[in-house]
């Protein structure tokens, strides 16, 4: 069939909605992934010193992105190109890229809260079954990714996607729940620290800022996918910011390992201002923010009257933030 035959219709109606919002996913992907690879080469470049454990992971997770950016432009290929013209295969089966997809997608989602959830597990021994519902949620959203992504090709038919669309909103509100989980605690945890110093308080705030960027980005594209496959439950606009999620998982955990030398001189700044104070009046503790990054921490006002480890206790001991696989 040429281009010709196709009536205003079918193209406003049909193709837009499914080829237009491909390509646009297509095209927002590429800049994150572009901006995955200067990340990845710049841990390598500035962290070659890290653990096996911390490299391997950035290696997976750049090689699960790749793969995912990949299955994005053979799925655009396989319709724009491969089927120009014909609406027949371009609506009615599925590309070899689909599932591809779907199953890096949230495989890279899966290792990535549980990167997080390992740094909740460790800045905080009193709530412990924080992570252990990051990971139950985060293990569902990736069994939830896997039943849609090896549904969708044995089916051969774009129509099924309709009849899955719960299992998108199910799966992507699992994401948001363990996101907001992660950001909640985190945030909890670094809040605990703050002192009277200014210095001290600032680089605690820069480190909420991360948190929170870490989760609120990630979360809004989960919300959009979960609106978009509602209001238009037939096409695929909710593949842009499904899509986009992919990347943002990728780069918020490569932004957290990335930024740990800046963090770490911004703390020896602290500590050595801290350290030539005579002003300030009261007693500090090295708290580990992790990856070598530390803040003075006020010792509890009534030391004289507990016990060490009580007073240990009450500052909530050395919190990790850098916690995982660090």
């Amino acid at each position: 069939m040429s281009s010709s035959s196709m009536s205003h219709e079918t193209i406003h109606d049909l193709i837009i909605p499914d080829c237009g919002a491909r390509l646009l996913a297509m095209v927002l992907s590429a800049v994150f992934y572009g901006i995955t690879i200067l990340q990845t080469y710049s841990y390598y470049d500035g962290y070659w010193n890290d653990t096996f454990a911390t490299k391997s992971f950035v290696a997976i997770l750049t090689i699960l992105d790749t793969a995912h950016m990949a299955s994005i432009i053979e799925s655009n290929w396989f319709y724009v190109i491969a089927n120009y013209g014909d609406p027949d295969s371009v609506l009615g089966t599925f590309a070899l890229g689909t599932p591809v997809e779907i199953i890096a997608n949230v495989a890279i989602a899966f290792l990535v809260q549980s990167f997080f959830a390992r740094r909740v597990w460790l800045t905080n021994d009193r709530l412990r079954i924080i992570p252990m519902m990051i990971v139950a949620l985060s293990l569902t959203q990736f069994a939830l990714g896997i039943y849609y992504g090896s549904s969708v090709r044995p089916h051969h038919d774009i129509t099924v996607v309709s009849h899955l669309a719960w299992v998108a909103v199910a799966s992507s509100s699992c994401g948001i729940s363990a996101d907001f989980l992660i950001t909640a605690l985190l945030c909890y945890n670094l809040h605990r620290y703050r002192t009277g110093a200014k210095r001290a308080n600032k680089l605690i705030n820069r480190l909420m800022v991360y948190t929170v960027n870490t989760g609120l980005l990630t979360s809004i594209a989960a919300a959009f996918t979960i609106i978009l496959s509602n209001v238009y439950p037939t096409a695929l606009w909710s593949k842009i910011p499904f899509c986009i999620a992919t990347k943002l998982y990728v780069n918020s955990a490569l932004a957290v390992l990335n930024t740990r030398k800046g963090l770490r001189n911004m703390s020896a700044t602290i500590s050595a201002s801290t350290a030539v104070s005579s002003s300030v009046k009261l007693e500090f503790t090295e708290v580990n923010l992790g990856g070598g990054v530390t803040v003075p921490s006020q010792e509890h006002r009534n030391r004289e009257q507990t016990s060490p480890s009580d007073s240990h206790a009450a500052n909530g001991g050395d919190i990790d933030i850098e916690a995982g696989i660090l």
